[in-house]
């Protein structure tokens, strides 16, 4: 009932090191760790025995196990970032609204496009509230004009 006990210990630490994804790297052992609990329950005596093939099996099973999770969590880690809008091109053809006048070749204007403020400035003058469409974007600021 002991040995019972040990394997339900490896099985259980297996889980908890899968589940404890702050640090993924603990995946792999977690798994080893949980197959090896798992052969543990299904033949106890043949993975303690004094035979001298029985820790090389257990080894070759960890680097089987550890085989298997590397290239899958690669897979599974291997998400597109998602792309964040910081400028460039992405910007224009958005619209906004101006919360500081935009004044020509000043970068003293502001405009509020989704929930991001943005320098801004235009050929004319734009005053508070009026709507603008962004035609392009240098670095950090916006070129805009006025809505029609």
């Amino acid at each position: 009932m002991e040995l019972l006990l040990l394997w339900v210990i490896f099985i259980v630490v297996g889980l908890v090191l899968i589940a404890f994804d702050a640090i993924p790297v603990l995946d792999i052992p977690g798994a080893a760790m949980l197959v090896v609990g798992i052969i543990g329950m299904v033949s106890e005596e043949w993975l303690l025995s004094a035979v001298w093939y029985a820790p090389v099996i257990a080894a070759g099973v960890a680097v089987i196990v550890t085989a298997i999770m590397v290239p899958l969590y690669r897979k599974l880690g291997n998400v597109a970032p998602s792309k964040v809008t910081t400028g460039g091109d992405t910007l224009a053809g958005k619209r906004g609204t101006v919360t500081h006048r935009i004044m020509p070749n000043s970068l003293s204007g502001k405009v509020r496009i989704g929930p991001r403020f943005w320098s801004a400035t235009a050929d004319t003058e734009i005053p508070v509230g009026a709507k603008v469409l962004v035609m392009a974007s240098e670095g950090v600021h916006v070129i805009v004009r006025m809505q029609e």
